[in-house]
């Protein structure tokens, strides 16, 4: 993790992993039918953002701030789903041309990303 005023960054070799631990749940025969947004929360969830303001702010503008980091949750939300939607996919093509299980692909992916050291 990296701190850039006062906000702590998860590094990309920390959502790398976040983004193999979801696809390897993902794959996971056990998982109930509506598992997939439950298991992103769970392999992502972890990483929040608190915000500190020095200058007082207005009921006016509290609610805009409330409203656009919500706003930009979402929409990130939904684009990591959407992500992870495409990724499912592209992994099951990948496994059906080269023959390879879904739990190969993914160790594959893993390991050739072992060397990332976090500053992509």
């Amino acid at each position: 993790m990296s701190e850039s005023d006062g906000i702590v960054v998860p590094s990309s070799r920390e959502l790398l992993d976040d983004w193999l631990a979801v696809l390897t749940l993902i794959g996971d025969p056990e998982q109930a039918p509506n598992g997939p947004r439950e298991l992103l929360g769970r392999a992502i969830g972890r990483h929040s953002f608190d915000i500190e303001l020095e200058t007082r702010v207005s009921s006016r503008d509290q609610e805009q701030l409330a409203a656009f980091t919500a706003a930009i949750g979402e929409m990130f939300s939904r684009q990591a789903t959407v992500h992870w939607i495409v990724e499912e996919r592209l992994i099951t093509v990948l496994g059906n041309v080269t023959g390879e299980s879904r739990a190969e692909v993914i160790q594959q992916l893993a390991l050739d990303f072992s060397d990332l050291d976090g500053t992509a």
